[in-house]
Order: C-alpha cells, then sequence, then structure tokens
C-alpha cells in the first residue's frame, strides 16, 4: 500500500513538474568568465536584449589576435544552479572545429560578423568585428535539456587546448511551448 501511493504521489509530481523535455533557451545576461585564457579571442561591452519571444539581439565588440578556424576547438559547458549556488561540469559538449561549430550554434552572431565584413565562411581573419542588434538566439542541436537556469562558458581552445578566449551566458532552459 505505502509503494502504491509513493508511485502515485511521484508519478503526479513528475507530470505536474517535468524534469527535462523539449526546450527553449532564455538568454539572460552576459558575464565575463573568470578565466579568459590568452585573450586571442576578446568579447566586450556585450550586452543581450530580448525582442521578442525567440529573438535575443546581441550587441558586442569580439576582437581576435588569430585566424577563427576549424584548426580551433570549442567547448561549451554548463555550470547548474541550484541550492547553494553554481554547480559547475554539469553538462559539457565538445567540437572538434571551433568556426564551423560556432556558426551552427550561433548563426545569427556569426551571419553578421560575416555580413558586415565581407567574409562568406570560416576562417575569420585576425580584427574586431563590431556587432549591433546581432541574432543571439542559440541553436542547440539537442532535443531535450533539464529544464533549469545555466551558466554557460563558451570556450575557444587551441589544438593544444590552450584557452583562446571565453564567451559566458546566464540563460534559462525552459519548457518549449507548443506551437512555439
Amino acid at each position: 500500500m505505502l509503494i502504491t501511493i509513493s508511485v502515485v504521489v511521484i508519478s503526479c509530481c513528475h507530470a505536474a513538474n517535468k524534469f527535462a523535455g523539449p526546450f527553449t533557451i532564455e538568454v539572460k545576461q552576459p558575464f565575463i568568465c573568470e578565466d579568459e585564457g590568452t585573450r586571442d579571442i576578446m568579447f566586450t561591452n556585450t550586452t543581450v536584449r530580448k525582442k521578442s519571444k525567440t529573438f535575443y539581439a546581441v550587441t558586442t565588440k569580439i576582437t581576435t589576435r588569430i585566424y577563427f578556424s576549424d584548426e580551433n576547438k570549442m567547448r561549451v559547458n554548463f555550470a547548474v544552479w541550484g541550492n547553494g549556488g553554481w554547480r559547475p561540469n554539469f553538462l559539457t559538449l565538445s567540437y572538434e572545429k571551433a568556426c564551423t561549430s560556432f556558426s551552427e550554434l550561433l548563426p545569427g552572431v556569426f551571419n553578421e560578423i560575416c555580413a558586415t565584413n565581407n567574409l562568406t565562411s570560416c576562417p575569420t581573419p585576425p580584427g574586431e568585428y563590431a556587432l549591433v542588434d546581432a541574432n543571439g538566439s542559440p541553436q542547440v542541436k539537442l532535443s531535450s535539456l533539464p529544464y533549469n537556469r545555466y551558466k554557460v562558458y563558451i570556450m575557444f581552445l587551441s589544438q593544444d587546448g590552450t584557452l583562446l578566449g571565453c564567451l559566458g551566458m546566464i540563460t534559462n532552459i525552459v519548457p518549449k511551448v507548443k506551437g512555439g
């Protein structure tokens, strides 16, 4: 009898408050990463504004001292918010081809860099790139994620693993609204 009641209570709670599933990413605010590495790739004066339900406008200045190419790697690390604060390394996604992967993760930002600088694709040469109201809505190719608040570190690495730069964003992963 006790087991039956426990199963019913757990089932009801789970149905009312799903842990994970189809999601929407709400970009809340940028932050400066604790470790910016060599700063060969820097993001400064970064702001994010929500312009519609699914459109987040990013304004930033990107300075690169190196060619940003698929010779670089990219790692996206999620720290999760919980009792007692941020818990690091909740989820890590690693990409062997940084430039192509960045263009797929943040296509609006990458396309704006290309459009305003007469570039067509990877690699991007060293230089300063100013973005104003670029589409910063992330395109994550996962079918489900746990719903929560996350501190996301997008880290750019050399082939030997040296940290070249980092972009930080606070995000919320929320249930995807049907039809949205």
